[in-house]
């Protein structure tokens, strides 16, 4: 389990004791806002927005003088202090833009999990793919069989594949409710864990890869940009940009 993955029980067992459960959508869009409304509040509360009101001014004051000079030493000057205050707008906003942004993180990984793929419908063939493709992965099942460029498995099914090590043994992986992305561990999964565990280091392939059908809420954009993620980060850039125009978020 990673650091962005400690709220995913926490948000399971909220989501199982609702009476009637909302439909995904519903639950994207009520998150999305939340969390939009609260990351613009966290960031107001410990960001000094008084300093960044001071350096927004000033910022506004040297590029009006730089506009209105002819002067190419006083132009340089101005340009250096310019460039100056907006480090120094940039410097006290950032770190607060981050804190704020990290509970946000918690919530789309449980997203992410819990919505952006959907059960195949009995009968669909789902592929099976692995890196490096040059090692040979074997079906143990009749459910499995092998397609160009590695394996397809009739949902719902069942069995084993065998994959190679690298000392010449086997291991095998169950197929039975196989995992999207199944990996060896990385040094980011300190950060954002794999639900389904980790490849043996030992075994002869890096990754083992299966397309499960992805949910789609926009018409339009390729998969990754279409489902429950971006529907729930288009919802919080927009609930955050009317929140910081209402106010006067600097």
């Amino acid at each position: 389990m990673g650091f962005f993955d400690l709220a995913v029980p926490l948000l399971d067992a909220a989501y199982d004791v609702l009476p009637t459960l909302p439909s995904p959508l519903l639950v994207t869009i009520i998150l999305g806002f939340t969390c939009g409304a609260g990351s613009m509040w966290l960031y107001a509360a410990i960001s000094p927005q008084a300093e960044l009101t001071v350096l927004k001014n000033r910022v506004r004051e040297l590029r009006q003088a730089i506009s209105d000079t002819d002067d190419e030493d006083e132009l340089l000057n101005l340009t250096r202090q310019l460039l100056a205050a907006s480090f120094a707008h940039l410097r006290k906003v950032i770190l607060p833009v981050v804190l704020s942004s990290i509970p946000v993180l918690f919530v789309a990984v449980w997203i992410d999990r819990q919505f952006s793929l959907v059960e195949p419908q009995p009968g669909r063939i789902v592929a099976i793919n692995w890196e490096p493709p040059s090692i040979a992965v074997h079906p143990e099942s009749a459910d499995l069989v092998e397609a160009p460029g590695g394996l397809e498995l009739t949902w719902p099914g069942s069995g084993h594949v065998t994959v190679p090590t690298v000392a010449a043994d086997t291991i095998q992986l169950t197929m039975e409710r196989p995992p999207a992305l199944l990996h060896k561990r990385q040094w980011w999964n300190i950060l954002f864990g794999n639900p389904a565990g980790y490849l043996p280091d030992q075994a002869g392939i890096d990754q083992i890869s299966v397309e499960w059908p992805q949910r789609h809420w926009l018409p339009w954009g390729p998969p990754w940009a279409s489902g429950p993620l971006a529907v729930f980060f288009v919802i919080i850039f927009a609930i955050s940009m009317i929140i910081k125009t209402a106010v006067k978020l600097q």
